[in-house]
């Protein structure tokens, strides 16, 4: 027995105004998660001490906490890494902090669809990711919003940051592809899919 499947994603949480761009000139990196063996940031770290040692005068701000938190600090300081990584904890807007950053590095082991990443492109913000199991291909397709590399090769994952930090038109088009690919979660478009679903379910049931 088969039955019709639909897939239906969750709207962004994130209200992009038409005027708001994010600062692709900010110089600065970010990363968003909760700090423990999921998000990866122990690999993130030392894929950033790569990028730090071609571009020392960028950034990366880790958002976030969790059981790793003195842990990923451990690593941090034992690569002296303390001027270019921060680990931030936690903020009331992260929509501003998404703004004002040149790209998003998602490093998860593993995802579902990590919101994370539709926030990142309703701010129009770049993304590199682990093409983990589930989540970043559904965002990213092709390279178009962002760059895909092999999941857990930590050198790729530092060769894609350096290529968006190099690279200011690449950047310029990836934040452009992922400010029109935000439109399909925005939630009206959400709730017009859900209500397409329920007229035709109505008329299932009543032909």
């Amino acid at each position: 027995i088969t039955e019709d499947v639909e897939i239906i994603s969750n709207p962004s949480p994130l209200k992009r105004q038409e005027n708001e761009l994010p600062n692709l000139q900010s110089k600065r990196a970010i990363a968003i998660g909760k700090l423990d063996a999921q998000k990866g940031f122990d690999m993130l770290i030392p894929a950033w001490k790569k990028v730090y040692e071609s571009f020392p005068d960028w950034k990366l701000d880790i958002f976030g906490v969790g059981e790793m938190e003195a842990d990923l600090k451990k690593i941090i300081k034992s690569n002296q890494l303390s001027m270019t990584i921060q680990l931030v904890g936690q903020t009331k807007n992260i929509k501003d902090e998404l703004l004002n950053s040149s790209f998003f590095v998602l490093s998860s082991r593993f995802e579902g669809l990590p919101m994370v990443l539709i926030e990142s492109i309703t701010c129009g913000l770049p993304i590199v990711a682990f093409d983990c199991e589930t989540g970043p291909r559904e965002i990213i397709k092709n390279n178009d919003c962002g760059i895909l590399v092999e999941n857990g090769n930590i050198n790729e994952l530092a060769n894609a940051m350096k290529k968006i930090i190099v690279d200011e038109e690449l950047r310029k088009k990836l934040s452009i592809n992922a400010t029109e690919k935000s439109k399909k979660y925005e939630l009206s478009n959400i709730m017009n899919k859900w209500e397409k679903l329920f007229d035709e379910e109505i008329i299932k049931r009543n032909s």
